[in-house]
């Protein structure tokens, strides 16, 4: 009638291929975890199994504080060096700014998270790999497509039970592609590892990039494999692409939508470049706290998750208000509802990008009642705030993020004017799946090259037709460059006699 029989005599093969199926779903996930954690560094690893249980049992003191100076020396890397970085990366953003973004005299639509992926991997790249790999087009096509690839795969893995993933990722395109871009990175960064192999063994001058400082610790916790060093700095650069380019990306949105807001941040990167030089130095960026203030509000309007301080409890615990959360228990806060508290936040679903500066600088009440109002700054991690995580796992990259897209915004609103395409008028909302509050990264912003921008490159064109023309005592340009300045609004117009005895005038300006 049909029906499929199993006979006795197929029984025991037809166990055998059960209980191999079923004790392979089991083992599989633990054996891939295994494999996976000898790529991930950790405590004792120059030591084997043994050695390290040894360790632990008569010097567990020892163990943890090898660990915690680890922990703290990796966490805080990025921090200490940002007053020395920042000059590299304000050149990068420029020149990437200028590469990656159209050259529209006119309004022009633009899908803004395509440009802003790549000026991201490049100026990343720049502390990652130095300056000479960060633009390179193999760097940037597999840290893009490597970038794009693990979000989505983690997506169509989840769409699978635990026990049909190890399968599933063989076949997956997206998870299957990310073994080809660690080959691609591989490639790629093999002869430079060789490279400053060599300058090292010469005793040469080393490159102060992220690729280098993995290397250092690699060489000092025994891992030699080219293959392990990539996958880390494929890690490392994805980590640090995705999120900086979606939270780049929304607060373009919320500014294009709040044209006087974009104005106001004008006035003030201007403002902070004439106290500091003309140079976006690290006091330049503390500086800007209206630009930090729209993040923060931005932030706090669409934070990336619904919830934050996710943990696991190993064992019981009682807080100090009696609740009693028992063991294996997972545990989270809901950190959407904080951020829009109107005991907290007046308003609150209102967007005022004036929020946390007027909270920063002036005497308005704290409703939180922080000790230092600092704490309202966008890299803050509170109680009230956990979009960067809290406590000693807070996101350690959160300093870096910051300067990098308060620079990236202050070189694209100079340049260019923003706004929201017609019929248009409210930000664009974010795409809700489960606890994660994804921003939309199909829409479109429109931009159009400011008048600074033009008067720039008209001053330039200007001045070298005028190059035959006979100048006295620099009236002429300083003239022309007076009157382009004044006429963008940035500019203020003196006048100065020399103390030569021409008497000519002198003008210049001051931005």
């Amino acid at each position: 009638m049909g029906a499929y029989s199993i006979g006795l005599t197929d029984a025991p093969v037809s166990l055998i291929v059960a209980t191999l199926v079923f004790v392979g779903a089991l083992l599989w996930p633990r054996l891939i975890k295994e494999v996976k954690l000898r790529h991930f560094p950790l405590v004792g690893e120059e030591h084997n199994r043994t050695k390290r249980v040894r360790n632990y049992f008569f010097s567990a003191a020892t163990v943890y504080q090898e660990g915690y100076q680890k922990f703290k020396e990796k966490i805080h890397r990025l921090t200490t060096l940002s007053a020395r970085l920042t000059g590299r990366l304000t050149d990068e953003v420029e020149r990437a700014v200028k590469s990656e973004l159209p050259q529209c005299d006119d309004w022009t639509p633009v899908k803004i998270t395509d440009p802003l992926l790549n000026i991201v991997t490049i100026v990343s790249g720049l502390i990652f790999l130095g300056p000479d790999l960060c633009r390179q087009p193999e760097y940037i096509r597999a840290a893009v497509d490597y970038t794009i690839d693990i979000t989505n795969a983690v997506g169509k893995l989840k769409e699978w039970p635990w026990w049909m993933r190890p399968i599933m990722s063989r076949i997956i395109p997206e998870v299957v592609r990310l073994g080809s871009y660690r080959k691609e990175m591989k490639v790629f960064l093999e002869p430079v590892i060789k490279e400053r192999g060599r300058l090292k063994a010469a005793g040469e001058p080393l490159p102060d990039d992220t690729l280098q400082w993995l290397l250092n610790r690699a060489e000092a916790a025994g891992i030699t494999d080219i293959a392990d060093i990539t996958h880390m700095q494929l890690l490392l650069t994805m980590a640090a692409i995705h999120t900086t380019t979606l939270t780049a990306t929304r607060i373009l949105y919320d500014l294009a939508a709040h044209p006087d807001a974009v104005e106001a941040i004008r006035k003030e990167i201007r403002a902070v470049l004439n106290d500091n030089g003309g140079v976006m130095t690290t006091k330049a960026l503390f500086d800007m706290k209206l630009t930090d203030s729209v993040m923060r509000e931005s932030q706090r309007l669409n934070p990336p998750f619904s919830d934050g301080f996710r943990r696991y409890t190993l064992k019981p615990i009682t807080l100090k208000d009696g609740t009693y959360i028992p063991a294996h228990s997972y545990i989270e806060a809901a950190n959407t509802p904080a951020l829009q508290d109107p005991n907290h936040y007046p308003n609150p679903e209102e967007f005022d990008p004036y929020r946390f500066y007027k909270l920063r600088t002036t005497d308005v009440p704290d409703p939180i009642g922080y000790r230092n109002r600092e704490q309202y700054q966008f890299v803050s991690v509170t109680k009230e705030n956990m979009s960067f995580g809290f406590g000693r796992h807070a996101c350690p990259g959160r300093f870096f993020a910051a300067n990098e897209i308060k620079l990236i915004l202050a070189r694209l609103l100079l340049d260019y004017d923003v706004k929201m395409p017609e019929g248009v008028e409210t930000p664009y909302k974010n795409l809700s799946i489960g606890v994660v509050n994804a921003t939309d990264v199909t829409k479109e912003i429109l931009l159009r090259r400011g008048v600074t921008s033009k008067l720039a490159r008209r001053e330039n064109s200007c001045l070298k037709e005028m190059q035959g023309l006979p100048v006295h005592n620099g009236v002429v340009v300083s003239a022309l460059r007076a009157f382009l300045g004044v006429l963008s609004g940035f500019a203020t117009l003196h006048l100065i006699r020399p103390q030569s005895s021409s008497g000519a005038v002198r003008m210049f300006i001051n931005n």
